[in-house]
């Protein structure tokens, strides 16, 4: 599933925040999430162009596999599944941006949301394409349990 409109970013944010309150024990009232919660792209909206320059350590195309066409078309696929998406505060996901994905690391880490710490800071030291699927699979596991169909 693709989270690519406002209406469906949304249901992702609240996705996001319902497995880390299941998961931590989290009162799922305890933030406003259309409020206080940003969601956040793994691997970034804008890989190519000023955003993402080499002098920002961000050049995503080169991380990605290098051939600038190849890339494009699976970051266009890849973008909006369940697995690149997180959430982070503004603070934290205006300083994360389209910064390689060790510096994001170190933004997530001093998130309040426990899923980013345990999930990608600690189980991931890159992360691509495969990981995106890798990652989705997982929250789609972890969805299940809490809302059984």
């Amino acid at each position: 599933m693709s989270f690519n409109n406002k209406w469906s970013e949304e249901r992702a944010k609240h996705l996001l925040w319902r497995i880390e309150c299941n998961k931590y024990k989290r009162d799922t009232k305890e933030i406003d999430i259309r409020k206080d919660v940003q969601l956040e792209h793994i691997i970034p909206q804008t890989i190519i162009g000023k955003k993402a320059r080499e002098e920002n350590g961000g050049d995503w195309v080169k991380y990605l596999g290098g051939d600038r066409d190849k890339v494009k078309e699976l970051h266009k696929k890849y973008l909006n599944k369940i697995g690149n998406l997180t959430i982070l505060g503004q603070p934290l996901n205006a300083k994360a941006s389209n910064n390689p994905f060790h510096s994001k690391c170190e933004k997530y880490n001093e998130s309040n949301f426990l899923l980013n710490k345990d999930d990608l800071v600690k189980n991931y030291k890159k992360f691509k394409f495969p990981q995106v699927d890798q990652r989705g699979k997982k929250l789609a596991e972890m969805a299940v349990k809490i809302w059984k169909f």
